[in-house]
């Protein structure tokens, strides 16, 4: 995880707690000095002097986004301060994510359905099983065959008739699919650690 240094002048801007709660307005969105000042109920001079403290350790910049007035914002440096991990493990858990379902299409497009246990014949043979299972009189009632009958079978030939889908496509593209994605998987975690330095 990456480190966040504090000198003694950011210990001596945090210290005090007008400072610290200028940081964390600046946590949820931009704010310009009066906003501040009235956010914070003291004078625009004296938010101007904690501001300067601010800018000068380096833990909040001056936005300029074209606007007439002076917006600040936090820096690199403040937000690590502010959510240190958040935004890594969630960095993280997506390209790890990204990373497993483009493992998975590279399986498939080497292996086949055979790595998923799943073959063609198997599964016309289950269509049929299950057909026979819920549509049965004996085991049903009337009722029962009007809620699960149509409703149940349909359902299990929609699902069988999807993986089916899959099959019939050629396995290089899942194989071109799963590299293109392991490698944005690859470069999302390599981004996350660029950030973070």
């Amino acid at each position: 995880m990456a480190e966040l240094i504090i000198s003694g002048n950011d210990f001596k801007a945090l210290s005090s707690e007008v400072r610290v709660h200028i940081i964390k307005l600046l946590a949820s969105r931009n704010h310009n000095l009066t906003e501040l000042s009235s956010r914070l109920k003291l004078s625009m001079p004296s938010v101007k002097q904690h501001i300067d403290v601010l800018l000068a350790t380096d833990l909040i910049v001056q936005a300029d986004a074209g606007h007439k007035w002076k917006y600040y914002s936090l820096s690199r440096k403040g937000k690590k301060l502010v959510e240190p991990y958040s935004s890594q493990v969630m960095i993280v858990l997506a390209s790890f994510v990204v990373g497993v379902l483009g493992i998975a299409m590279i399986a498939y497009s080497l292996l086949g359905f055979q790595a998923l246990g799943i073959s063609s014949t198997s599964l016309s043979t289950s269509q049929g099983v299950i057909a026979e299972n819920v549509v049965a009189p004996e085991a049903l009632t009337t009722v029962a065959k009007d809620a699960v009958g149509a409703g149940g079978v349909q359902e299990a030939l929609n699902a069988s008739s999807g993986v089916q889908a899959f099959a019939g496509l050629p396995s290089w593209l899942f194989l071109v699919i799963g590299v293109l994605v392991l490698a944005f998987a690859f470069l999302l975690f390599k981004r996350k650690l660029a950030l973070f330095r």
